[in-house]
């Protein structure tokens, strides 16, 4: 759709606590101005997000552990704006950040992060925070509080559920 999103109060779904992964099958044919996809921001006590940038089509995972200091940036290698379905998959944790697209590791990062991020932001899935929405669809949202490896990924990919009694209900 283009104005349907989900959101949560200010509460503790996807902060960061250590370690934290997530999975979402989504599809876009997006062009113009850049789109989350899913995120925990708009404000500064810390925060991440998943979007595609409406210039270069990519996916990013950005994220600000509070401090301004050592933020992370890391993105896929090619533009994913085909509209067909694409399972991406992130994964963060101090000094390791990873991004896979399809099954397959895309991009990855070693930057030092503090080791939590909890802030009073909403989680918010399809939708950034002053209101600019996802332009396409989204399905089977996972969140982890753990850090995937390229096994877990692809169990996820095939439609398996690697870590069963871990995963947050959004």
């Amino acid at each position: 759709g283009s104005a349907d999103y989900i959101e949560t109060e200010n509460n503790d779904v996807g902060d960061f606590s250590g370690e934290l992964s997530g999975a979402i099958w989504f599809k876009t044919s997006l062009s113009g101005s850049a789109q989350r996809l899913i995120a925990k921001d708009g404000g500064s006590d810390g925060r991440w997000m998943l979007y595609m940038d409406g210039t270069d089509h990519k996916l990013y995972l950005f994220i600000d552990d509070g401090d301004n200091s050592d933020n992370v940036a890391i993105n896929t290698s090619a533009a994913i704006n085909d509209g067909k379905w694409h399972h991406v998959c992130f994964s963060f944790k101090n000094a390791e950040q990873k991004l896979w697209i399809d099954g397959v590791l895309n991009s990855s990062d070693t930057k030092s992060l503090d080791s939590s991020i909890a802030t009073s932001n909403k989680l918010r899935i399809g939708r950034y925070a002053s209101g600019s929405y996802w332009n396409g669809q989204v399905r089977d949202v996972k969140l982890f509080p753990s850090v995937l490896d390229d096994g877990g990924v692809r169990k996820l990919y095939s439609g398996e559920n690697p870590k069963k009694n871990l995963n947050v209900d959004v």
